[in-house]
């Protein structure tokens, strides 16, 4: 199908009346633009479209100014709920269509001035319903639906969501992104936030940054599944605002690591976020944005630090992060270095948003609290060592309406100086948490550097904490939170040096407790080499999947907690499908596994551990390069 775009020399006036604002008049500059639009493929519930390059302007003149393309798309003619600048691809494939849905696309472009073609001839395509189910037994049971309420259809009947306390008429009643019914099936507790099975959507994001005189983005992709998946990636700005996309194929089991500071449209010294969105099943794809930022004295290694800010949807409601301005640096003349707290926040609904970020000291008291109102899809970055030098505590973003989805992060510098330049030490970020009343697990680790252990109260009452530390031997403490409270344990004591062992947190009420492991690698002298942390999870699932990478002289240490003696299958897969090990470990406790040594440098793969017993493995693959860092990212 062949197409005109095309405008007149035209003056449009914009009504701004109602901002109490003066009219502006815009003038856009006519383009006649000849192109192809047509279907190359469809495949289930997506559909590949593309079109010619125009080569002509109105005046029959030569195109040489063309900037890029925008595909608008909608299920009503001439009505187009979807826009997306493509920037100059002529192709592009649009995902997660509606099954029985008419869908009605046109295309326009636009130079590098910014004038915007008129649409182009509408086309239309209809995506088929699938085989009707039975009308008497929608849910194929095999119990006619008029004797099977299942009001909110999250697979548990109205009668048991009663008895169970969950909500007859909400699927998802604790807000983690898994239905009750599924959580019920899986063994996590529907009635707390903190106990699920991570399910990631086809949508997911992480932020990007390139402040730090432009810090590496990479935005690492890992397909878990036994299919390829086709992915698009969408670079948002710090208002929402799309600009840059890159589409590309993950292979089955494999990895794609998309540059995020070379794609087009990435401004310097900005921010914001980075989704991609798949055509395959939710969980199909997993990853993480990791900031690398090289050294600026190549004596003292390649990087100052990297960090990892796993994939995620964001969260529902009220979530936490620990907070902390104080340097752990125990060199002489270093405790006055400059540590900021940077707050990362993301609005993640269509809908302008507000909401507070609420400061608590270490005892639970509030020493700050500051309003904050995002638009649509905005970022803001907000410094939470605001509230001053050496202050430990917690900080809470609490949103007004408490069903909306966010973004929320910590990432946390220490400089190697008063801040007057911009080097570092080290740095790490904690993504946002909710509290649980189930038991949470982490490693813990005293070989050579430090580790803290920090625990939260979540909720607005005082709850108790039971902590106990297994290493070579076990130790145990009784904790009383008040609300908002936090409380910091010195591992280095209670479990000892040059030990590997886990600690095991449990509240005492439903969402009350949240914890995280931070280490602390040091110098000679005692100063800070590299810093990470791992946040403090439940043991569930019947399989762990993540990645390994060997690049950059990275060893990949696997990272285990078995609170229960038990066989655990663990295998290493690269991209191309081969296996590079596979074993079956006996595992109690913690157990450490050096990847490395199955595989060569400069590759990566796929993880998967399979434990005989279903929810009773938390795993980690850490990422080492020497003092450099650390990355730790959990297997899922």
């Amino acid at each position: 199908m062949f197409c005109w775009f095309k405008v007149v020399l035209q003056k449009v006036v914009l009504d701004l009346a109602l901002t109490k604002a003066l009219y502006r008049l815009f003038y856009s500059v006519g383009l006649v633009l000849l192109c192809s639009l047509q279907v190359l493929s469809v495949e289930a519930e997506e559909l590949q479209v593309n079109w010619g390059a125009p080569t002509t302007s109105a005046d029959g003149s030569p195109l040489n100014d063309l900037a890029g393309y925008r595909l608008y798309y909608g299920t009503k003619t001439s009505q187009y709920s979807n826009t997306i600048d493509v920037g100059n691809l002529q192709t592009y494939t649009v995902l997660g269509l509606v099954a029985g849905s008419n869908y009605y696309f046109a295309v326009s472009a636009y130079d590098t001035a910014g004038n915007e073609s008129e649409l182009s001839t509408e086309w239309i395509h209809s995506i088929p319903l699938p085989r009707a189910p039975n009308p008497d037994d929608p849910d194929g049971d095999g119990i006619p639906n008029d004797q099977d309420p299942d009001s909110d259809n999250d697979g548990l009947l109205d009668e048991v969501e009663i008895v169970l306390g969950t909500d007859p008429y909400v699927a998802d009643s604790d807000g983690d992104w898994v239905d009750d019914g599924d959580e019920v099936s899986a063994g996590s507790n529907p009635l707390d936030a903190g106990s699920s099975i991570i399910r990631l959507g086809n949508t997911i994001c992480a932020d990007w940054n390139s402040f730090l005189g432009g810090m590496w983005n990479v935005f690492e992709h890992v397909n878990l599944s036994p299919e390829p998946i086709r992915v698009e990636t969408t670079l948002f700005s710090i208002q929402g605002n799309t600009t840059g996309l890159a589409q590309f194929t993950v292979p089955a089991g494999g990895q794609f690591d998309a540059l995020i500071h070379d794609l087009s449209g990435r401004a310097a010294n900005s921010y914001g976020r980075a989704c991609s969105r798949h055509f395959g099943n939710p969980g199909d794809l997993d990853g993480r944005m990791v900031y690398y930022r090289p050294e600026t004295d190549p004596s003292r290694g390649m990087f100052q630090f990297a960090i990892a800010m796993q994939m995620t949807r964001g969260k529902i409601g009220p979530q936490f992060v620990t907070l902390n301005t104080m340097h752990p640096s125990l060199a002489a003349g270093e405790e006055l270095l400059l540590v900021t707290n940077w707050l990362q926040l993301t609005n993640l609904e269509n809908t302008v948003e507000h909401g507070s970020l609420v400061y608590y000291a270490q005892d639970g008291s509030i020493i700050r609290s500051e309003r904050v109102t995002l638009s649509a899809g905005q970022r803001n970055d907000l410094a939470g060592h605001a509230v001053g030098s050496s202050q430990i505590g917690v900080v809470e973003w609490r949103p007004d309406r408490r069903s909306s989805t966010f973004l929320f992060r910590n990432v946390r510098y220490l400089f190697d100086n008063n801040g007057t330049v911009e080097s570092f030490d080290t740095a790490f970020q904690l993504e946002g948490m909710v509290g649980s009343g189930e038991p949470l697990y982490v490693p813990v680790d005293t070989v050579v550097r430090s580790s803290v252990l920090e625990i939260v109260n979540t909720t607005s009452q005082t709850t108790s904490v039971n902590v106990q530390v297994f290493g070579e031997q076990r130790s145990e403490r009784q904790l009383v939170l008040a609300p908002h409270a936090s409380e910091h344990i010195i591992l280095d004591q209670m479990l000892g040096p040059m030990q590997v062992g886990y600690a095991r947190i449990q509240g005492g009420s439903l969402g009350s407790v949240a914890a995280v492991a931070m280490h602390y690698g040091r110098r000679s002298d005692l100063g800070i080499s590299y810093m990470f942390g791992i946040q403090a999870k439940p043991t569930l699932g019947t399989s762990l999947k993540g990645s390994y990478n060997t690049y950059l002289a990275q060893d990949t240490w696997l990272l285990s907690v078995s609170p229960e003696a038990q066989s655990v299958d663990v295998k290493m897969t690269r991209p191309d499908g081969s296996t590079r090990h596979q074993a079956a470990y006996e595992m109690s406790g913690v157990h450490t596994l050096h990847l490395n040594q199955f595989e060569e440098s400069d590759n990566y793969g796929v993880i998967e551990l399979v434990p005989s017993q279903r929810n009773s493995l938390a795993s980690w693959a850490l990422r080492v390069r020497g003092n450099d860092y650390i990355i730790p990212t959990p297997l899922r």
